[in-house]
């Protein structure tokens, strides 16, 4: 008995996985003994092995588009809007084209740190392997999670090392210092194998140093990808690699999913976000880990609208000259929300707040008085007060710390705050915190910016597809903001945005204005750091902005609720079950000790 298929006879014990396999190796197509062309392409048998090894996943025209490019070219630069499948799809190609020859193949994987590793390509690929071989064993490799490596060489015994030569390895570019590791590149770059392949993630924040491991590894069997959302002309390799061969100019803005001969002989891929599978009329919306309309119609609404960075880089995923920056908050969108209007309550407010940003050393102790509470006309708002610096004296018997923690007790019981309800940032004095606990109420809240971004979700209307569930959830503020700073400042952009700021201080807004954000790797907001913001503004400190931030955190841990932000299209219905999620967090909150841990 044989299996017949694909005008070959196959041995009747041959697993569908082998024969897309045997096909792969003999090129996709190729001519029996007996004349008979065999095989249907290198195309059909790639995406077949994928629908055998991941049935759950699908396949859609950019899925499609990027892995004919990679089949077909030595050189594919996949640029785009986020959540577009870019890493996705390279993966998938990466582990087949490893299988079809796992002896002589060397892949080099390569992200931004050890972290967008993680959580980009290598943990795409780690992912893909594990389901992959719980659904075929016989596949090889062996996965050595300390050194980000698929290997094909299994160790047995104490006397045995494996061949670092055969397999898939991700390579971090960037240390944690921010500092390009070329080095690291150039050591694997001398490695000798027949087949070599190298995957670049994220080339948007990569050095274009990167694109010189190319003199070494581009010759015989070799092919590249490389992958990003493009962020204006930012000179960085993303944007070097995939240049039209005859300029920028030549192919002048791009609406639309289109592509091109760039300068490295390659084919550029740019996908567009407004052209999203997602937007076609018969797979409307069919699509939930790719781009849609309901992420535009947010994007959209956000500050700078169609003007922004996050439209251009992550909606669009086009380059936009001109936009390679953007603002917390700015005087426009504080008017246009309201912000500036006094506010009449209806009721006395429930929530009175003492937010303290301790910048002393040189720079300004600011303290906010903040108050939660029904305006008329029924919108639950937080009302600002007049900022205040924190006079201290030098030279006192009296410490600087304890100067400040009697002057905010005082201003706080006069102002009807509870001990509880006071908050602090510290920065990096923890004899603040002491002196506050002695002198006014070990009650009180520290906080700390240093550190990474809460797991709560960023908003009722933002969702990211979770590749283990296969549906959406809400994205966490952790997977948005690369830092727990970045986040806090968001959140007072958020409340502004939602309409619920009234009398926003002058002083704070132009500091909030002068402060600069990016993305960084795995696409997440980073506000510049205080010394960046000193540096382009004469040695100002940010201080009113972090005592807003420090008053606004203080709120929301207290109970206060962002609503969601209007849009074109109407309020969304309300989603309970992630209602309930915050009013369990705010509960849990409310128990938070001294030294509280965000």
């Amino acid at each position: 008995m044989k299996i017949e298929k694909y005008g070959c006879l196959w041995p009747e014990d041959s697993h569908p996985v082998e024969i897309e396999r045997a096909c792969i190796r003999n090129g996709g197509q190729w001519t029996s003994p007996k004349g008979q062309v065999c095989g249907l392409g290198m195309f059909h048998h790639y995406r077949a092995m994928q629908s055998l090894l991941w049935p759950e996943d699908d396949h859609h025209r950019w899925s499609d588009l990027i892995l004919k490019s990679i089949l077909e070219e030595r050189l594919s630069v996949v640029m785009g809007a986020r959540d577009s499948g870019k890493t996705r799809t390279v993966s998938k190609w990466a582990l087949i084209d490893y299988w079809s020859a796992p002896q002589e193949t060397l892949s080099l994987m390569t992200s931004t740190d050890s972290r967008g590793l993680e959580l980009r390509v290598w943990g795409d690929i780690k992912e893909l392997f594990t389901r992959a071989r719980d659904l075929y064993p016989a596949l090889e490799g062996s996965v050595v999670d300390a050194k980000h490596g698929i290997f094909t060489d299994d160790i047995t015994g104490d006397d045995e090392a494996r061949d670092m030569r055969k397999g898939i390895i991700g390579v971090p570019c960037i240390s944690s210092q921010g500092e390009f590791l070329g080095q690291a590149l150039k050591n694997f770059a001398g490695i000798k194998q027949k087949r070599r392949r190298l995957i670049g993630d994220e080339l948007q924040y990569i050095p274009v140093d990167y694109l010189k491991v190319l003199d070494a590894l581009d010759k015989g069997d070799f092919r590249g990808a490389f992958l990003g959302n493009p962020i204006g002309g930012n000179g960085k390799a993303l944007d070097k690699v995939s240049e039209p061969a005859a300029g920028w100019q030549s192919i002048g803005e791009v609406t639309k999913t289109t592509t091109w001969r760039n300068k490295y002989g390659g084919l550029t891929i740019n996908l567009v976000g407004i052209d999203s599978p997602n937007f076609d009329p018969e797979t409307k919306d069919k699509f939930p880990y790719l781009v849609d309309s309901q992420d535009a119609a947010r994007v959209a609404a956000r500050p700078g609208g169609k003007k922004s960075l996050e439209w251009w880089s992550m909606i669009m995923g086009v380059r936009k000259l001109g936009v390679t920056t953007n603002r917390v908050l700015d005087s426009a969108l504080l008017e246009n929300c309201g912000a500036f209007k006094d506010c009449i309550w209806s009721t006395e407010p429930t929530l009175k707040i003492y937010g303290i940003d301790a910048g002393y050393g040189g720079d300004l102790c600011v303290a906010s008085y903040i108050e939660c509470g029904t305006e008329v006309g029924g919108q639950n708002v937080i009302k600002f007060y007049e900022q205040e610096v924190v006079p201290v004296e030098i030279g006192t018997a009296v410490t600087a710390e304890d100067q400040i923690a009697r002057w905010c007790r005082d201003r706080a019981a006069a102002r009807g705050v509870p001990d509880s309800n006071v908050f602090i940032e510290a920065g990096m004095r923890a004899t603040l915190a002491v002196s506050f606990g002695r002198e006014m109420s070990p009650s009180i809240n520290a906080i700390n910016f240093g550190g990474p971004a809460t797991n709560r979700p960023v908003s009722n209307d933002l969702f990211v597809f979770d590749e283990k569930t296969q549906q959406k959830r809400p994205k966490t503020c952790y997977e948005h903001y690369s830092k727990f700073v970045t986040q806090l400042a968001f959140s007072v952009r958020a409340v502004v945005e939602s309409g619920q700021a009234r009398c926003f201080p002058r002083t704070a807004s132009e500091e909030f204005e002068k402060r600069e954000w990016r993305f960084v790797y795995g696409d997440r907001y980073e506000l510049e750091t205080k010394e960046e913001y000193k540096k382009r503004n004469g040695g100002e400190s940010p201080n009113f902005a972090d005592s807003i931030m420090v008053a606004v955190e203080g709120a929301l841990r207290l109970g206060f609720v962002v609503q969601q932000i209007p849009s074109e299209d109407g309020p969304r219905p309300a989603d309970d079950w992630l209602e309930r999620e915050a009013r369990l967090e705010r509960q849990a909150r409310k128990k938070s000790e001294l030294n509280y841990n965000v």
